[in-house]
């Protein structure tokens, strides 16, 4: 792990531990500054009461502070940054600095588990760190976002990087850490698809010369990949896009697809949406017209051509749910009934079976909300949709009004919740029931940061912000109402459990920092970013997100005058307050890994006293928590190192999961619901190495989600050891340590 610390010399390690000496004779030997660090470090961790933070603290000979570090692991993230109080900074970034990454043995039973490797060299020092993360066990409700389709700047950053040699990422960096610390685990993109006018058949691909083209599959390919290397899996809808269409000579909006046009408008008479009078004579989806037939074939032939062309790309690039249309209802109709008196069911089916041949991920289809607000209307053949296309979730673009006209003062979370609460009782929840073991997910929902969205938060608006404050609170009142709008939401969704399994929150472009702050910062819209909805979003994705994570840092300098060490654990479920029971006790079993030093004494007859080794260690982690006692105690036993190791000499080798005839012990200790902290020791597992002195710490925390028994699942933290051997030999290790009852 620590190779780039040394020049490595030929050779590995010899797989096994060096044999001890018999009757081993200390000898003074100086104690090397990376074991004098990480000793310090030992005795300062666990930094609890700060989410993720660790430090290091270096001090001369003097034992004076010379500088700390501070590194700072947040929201998950895999990335490191260290600064110190000279000024010199190192960080690590997984995005940018992997050396490797590899599936793990899970914490707590049913997880998905992944390791990291991080590597970067300096001019005269090397820093790694090595992180295990753990996803959640259920993905729903989602942590979704969307980032709407090719326009504005995603077109920017797509075209962009089409005309570049493609070397460089076309979603900028700074927006995956943007997305990462919302918690976002699923991002929307839409695909746009086109028609010429009302008696065109065909539907097409069009990559340029219209007002929305439809991205390049290179460049929806190259979209995908980036987001999925930063595990954020992509959501894939197709839409009619064709505005274009809506000024031609016959023209048609792509609600109006497959109307059976009782008027000579082509039109529902009744609509108030009506733009424009198209003779009969030019709308085919009329079962009376002459070309019906053959016109409804070829469109939805053509449609399903398409929907198969991107179902192949959605299957080689992983995507994991794919939308076979976007607010057509009118088109995507299975049964006849209400104004209807045809149904596409037959065509409909071939087209989900045409995809399912070439795509295993979920399925589904994004219904415009007011197809559950007007049944009598839409009837049957919208409610039984997924039903009848047996499609995998349910969805919804969920714009629903939640006051009667627009709004003139800032409207509070608790009457828009009062809403909400409605909407689903009489709306959601029989949707849901309609639909058992298919989860129902907004897959657009937004609304803009004015003050009358509530009464249209389907109505797109753009424009300048001016900070208002009518209100007196010290908030704008625009984002104030779109931050209650969203709060009220998250309420109802907390209240009505399982009915609604995620929300994409609608237009919230893919942008540099630069980028957002140039523009989208100074204009009003659907997005969050910088809004007081975006707190919103954040403290509830924070919720749902059941990872949990924890690893060690080093920092080390090529003449290892200035060492940085620590340890981290982080997770949602270690930043509340768990509910203890009052009596009896729980086992927690896992594991502990982290960074070692050490200085060969005269232990060892193959090993010069003198010799270094420098590396990273794991072992196996169990624990007792005796809650009516309010005690927790335990040990890391089966210790085994990788690394580099260093003759006094000169000359360096590796080597790897070598056992080492150590044990920590966890030292009983008090605990409450903020958690614990409590000393350690060093035990020899060998008779013929004896431990001279040894000290450290531990902490941590209990999860704040229960296991079947009502004990907290999970507990995890950071612990610490230093000591010597009575051969003289010195070593410091610092880690983290992760257990569950479920193991």
């Amino acid at each position: 792990m620590v190779a780039a610390l040394y020049a490595c010399g030929g050779g590995g390690g010899s797989g096994k531990a060096p044999a001890p000496m018999p009757t081993p004779t200390p000898t003074p030997t100086p104690t090397p500054k990376e074991v004098t660090h990480l000793r310090q470090a030992a005795r300062a961790v666990p930094q609890l009461g700060r989410r993720s933070v660790t430090q290091s603290t270096n001090t001369d000979s003097n034992n004076v502070t010379t500088d700390t570090a501070e590194a700072v692991f947040d929201y998950g993230q895999m990335t490191l940054t260290v600064k110190r109080q000279d000024g010199t900074s190192f960080s690590l970034d997984s995005s940018t600095d992997t050396l490797g990454t590899s599936p793990a043995t899970p914490v707590r039973s049913g997880q998905n588990a992944r390791e990291w490797s991080l590597r970067k060299s300096y001019p005269n020092a090397a820093a790694q760190a090595r992180v295990h993360g753990e996803a959640p066990t259920n993905e729903f409700p989602l942590r979704a976002i969307h980032a709407a389709g090719n326009w504005a700047t995603n077109s920017e950053a797509a075209q962009a990087w089409e005309a570049s040699d493609r070397k460089d990422p076309l979603v900028p960096l700074d927006h995956i850490a943007y997305l990462k610390s919302l918690n976002v685990n699923r991002v929307g993109l839409s695909v746009a698809l086109h028609y010429d006018d009302s008696m065109d058949s065909t539907v097409e691909r069009v990559y340029s010369g219209v007002e929305i083209p439809t991205f390049t599959d290179d460049a929806l390919r190259q979209f995908i990949r980036e987001f999925r290397s930063h595990g954020i899996d992509v959501y894939l809808t197709l839409a009619f896009e064709a505005h274009e269409a809506e000024k031609a000579e016959r023209p048609v909006r792509r609600w109006q697809l497959g109307d059976p046009g009782h008027s000579e408008t082509g039109v529902p008479p009744d609509d108030p949406n009506v733009f424009g009078r198209i003779s009969k004579d030019f709308w085919p989806w009329n079962p009376n017209h002459p070309d019906h037939q053959r016109f409804v074939a070829e469109f939805f032939k053509t449609l399903a051509d398409q929907a198969v062309h991107f179902a192949r790309i959605a299957q080689e690039e992983g995507v994991k749910l794919y939308s076979l249309g976007t607010e057509t209802e009118r088109l995507f109709r299975t049964r006849s009934g209400g104004y209807f008196t045809n149904d596409f069911r037959r065509e409909l089916e071939s087209m989900v079976a045409r995809v399912r041949a070439v795509y295993t991920g979920d399925l589904t289809y994004d219904m415009h909300y007011t197809a559950l607000t007007a049944p009598d209307f839409y009837g049957p053949g919208s409610n039984h949709l997924w039903e009848d296309l047996d499609l995998d979730i349910v969805g919804v673009s969920a714009y629903f009004p939640l006051a009667d006209s627009p709004p003139s003062t800032v409207m509070s979370v608790e009457s828009l919740q009062a809403t909400w609460e409605k909407i689903f009782k009489e709306r959601l929840i029989p949707l849901a029931q309609r639909n058992p073991g298919r989860p129902v997910v907004f897959l657009e929902h937004g609304a803009p940061d004015i003050v009358g969205a509530p009464g249209s938060p389907g109505t797109p608006y753009l424009g300048a912000s001016v900070f208002t404050d009518t209100n007196g609170n010290g908030l704008d009142d625009g984002q104030e109402t779109q931050a209650n709008m969203y709060q009220a939401l998250l309420n109802t969704m907390k209240k009505y459990p399982g009915v609604v399994d995620g929300v994409f929150w609608w237009d919230n472009w893919i942008a540099s920092d630069s980028k957002w702050a140039a523009y989208w910062a100074t204009h009003r819209g659907y997005d969050i970013r910088g809004k007081l909805s975006e707190d919103v979003v954040r403290s509830t994705y924070e919720s749902w997100a059941d990872w949990l994570t924890g690893g060690y840092w080093m920092h080390v300098s090529d003449n290892l005058d200035l060492v940085d060490a620590g340890a981290f654990v982080d997770g949602p479920e270690l930043s509340g307050t768990p509910a203890l029971p009052s009596l009896g006790a729980a086992t927690y079993q896992g594991f502990a890994t982290g960074g070692f030093a050490a200085v060969y004494g005269t232990d060892y007859p193959d090993v010069t006293a003198g010799s270094h080794e420098v590396g990273e260690y794991e072992g196996q982690l169990r624990l007792t928590a005796d809650f009516e006692a309010r005690r927790i105690s335990g040990q890391v036993t089966s210790i085994s190192v990788s690394g580099i190791h260093t003759p006094a000499g000169g000359g360096s080798r590796p080597f790897a999961d070598i056992s080492v005839p150590y044990e920590f012990n966890l030292e009983a200790t008090s605990f409450d619901t903020r958690g614990f902290t409590g000393a350690t020791t060093v035990a020899s597992t060998d008779p013929g190495i004896g431990i001279a002195d040894s000290g450290g710490s531990w902490g941590g925390k209990f999860s704040i989600v229960p296991d079947g028994d009502g004990n907290p699942r999970v507990v995890a933290g950071t612990h610490g050891e230093e000591f010597t051997t009575t051969g003289g030999t010195k070593a410091g290790f610092i880690g983290a340590f992760m257990g569950a009852t479920g193991r």
